[in-house]
């Protein structure tokens, strides 16, 4: 009697596959009709609605550690999977997470995926704008030459006006930027340069976004 609860608890831990079937590869547990987490996939229609289950009901460290290795290499899987959980690009292969097509998906759930993608791509514009919208602080993941980049900083400091922490000096000094920057968040002026710090339109900005703040803050 006392013994049930514990065997029941390992029992419904979430599996991605048994022992019997974690070295076989995907068409090979569909060809044999293995057992993976609690079903059998029947046909290519299914091939990975098993895993995506999975990662849904557990965290992505505890899935990678379960899952085939051939998914972290697996182009189709990936595609999905970084729609339920953008961390998972962090444990992708090298290969998928220098693949633009995965990585704009991945930063468009979440801008912070842009921190597992490779250096090639984060000195992508496209990938590195999609990010930026999302999250502006994603900047900071963006390459030195993007974050020099005008169109790219103005959007991320539209979304988060402390993302002008991660400009360039030059757009620190850029008078267009710096005001987005504060008129989102006051604080931003921090980050601003000297000269800017003190301009009576940027001052002004700063005052009336924090001013606002607080104005919300108080309504119930």
């Amino acid at each position: 009697m006392f013994h049930i609860y514990p065997v029941l608890t390992r029992l419904s831990r979430p599996k991605v596959v048994n022992a019997a079937s974690a070295s076989l590869n995907i068409d090979e547990t569909i060809r044999q009709g293995i057992l993976v987490f609690g079903g059998k996939r029947l046909s290519e229609q299914d091939k990975y609605s098993l895993e995506l289950k999975a990662l849904k009901e557990t965290d992505c460290e505890t899935f990678v550690k379960e899952a085939p290795d051939e998914l972290k290499s697996n182009k189709e899987f990936m595609l999905k999977a970084v729609c339920i959980q953008y961390l998972i690009l962090k444990y992708a292969s090298k290969e998928l997470q220098n693949d633009g097509e995965v990585v704009l998906e991945a930063v468009k759930q979440n801008g912070v995926a842009l921190h597992y993608a490779s250096d090639n791509l984060k000195g992508n514009k496209d990938v590195v704008m999609a990010a930026v919208i999302f999250r502006g602080y994603a900047l900071q993941y963006a390459s030195k030459n993007l974050r020099g980049d005008k169109d790219v900083v103005m959007e991320a400091v539209k979304q988060d006006g402390e993302a002008l922490g991660y400009a360039s000096d030059e757009l620190r000094a850029n008078k267009d930027v710096v005001l987005a920057a504060v008129q989102q968040h006051g604080g931003a002026l921090w980050y601003a340069s000297n000269e800017l710090k003190n301009d009576p339109d940027i001052k002004a900005a700063a005052k009336q976004a924090n001013q606002a703040k607080q104005d919300q803050f108080w309504v119930f």
